[in-house]
């Protein structure tokens, strides 16, 4: 873990059902036939469904001539501890496998999150414990600040732009330009049915060019 001159204090913490997470051995052999994409949740050694996942990935991680791949993930700051979140990384280290993270989608978690954690910005948080040295994924990345896309670049992170699920939520616009300026990877996503009516990723790649185009004041950014 690097160490940034900031202590995180571990807390403890209650696990969560593994009845959220049923026959996840048949959500993979599923998703080999149907080219589906199943974050597997890994949670820490005392719960069975760590044991699955374990087991899933001698069964199922790079099955069909490699076109199941299971990756991580820890869904956000705010759903998780940091003992979990250093476990993962641990996890990620030893297994090689990527991360995918909620990050700064919006004001709220942002600032919450800095007053949890002596004023660590969630790309610091995650930074400090660890996690962003697996290939990593972070969704929206709305409300980065500062020292944030050092990060991000330094750690080769790709920022998964949702334009859709933003405006919707109006949690606010992920700063495009300045990621592109930095040379931080940009790719788009929909988000999910909780926050966007349509996935349909074409509408998302169109308003991706015009949103951007309009916001920055430059026709050729995209």
């Amino acid at each position: 873990m690097e160490d940034t001159g900031k202590k995180i204090n571990y807390r403890e913490h209650e696990t969560p059902d593994p009845e959220m997470f049923p026959d996840i051995s048949n959500v993979a052999s599923a998703n080999e036939c149907t080219g589906l994409m199943y974050r597997v949740p890994i949670n820490n050694a005392e719960l069975e469904s760590y044991q699955q996942c374990r087991e899933l990935l001698t069964t199922m991680h790079q099955a069909g001539g490699g076109r199941l791949r299971l990756d991580l993930s820890i869904h956000a700051e705010y759903t998780s501890t940091p003992k979990i979140v250093a476990q993962m990384a641990d996890f990620a280290r030893e297994t090689g496998l990527r991360m995918h993270i909620h990050l700064s989608e919006t004001k709220k978690e942002h600032e919450e999150c800095k007053a949890r954690h002596k004023g660590m910005t969630p790309a610091q948080y995650f930074r400090a414990l660890g996690l962003l040295d697996a290939p990593t994924t972070a969704a929206h990345c709305v409300w980065l600040e500062g020292e944030d896309f050092d990060i991000l670049s330094e750690k080769g992170v790709t920022v998964v732009n949702n334009p859709i699920s933003n405006l919707k939520l109006a949690s606010g616009f992920c700063q495009v330009p300045e990621l592109l300026r930095r040379s931080i990877n940009v790719a788009l996503g929909t988000d999910s049915v909780a926050s966007n009516n349509n996935l349909n990723i074409m509408e998302e790649i169109k308003l991706f060019a015009l949103l951007y185009k309009g916001l920055s004041g430059d026709p050729t950014l995209i």
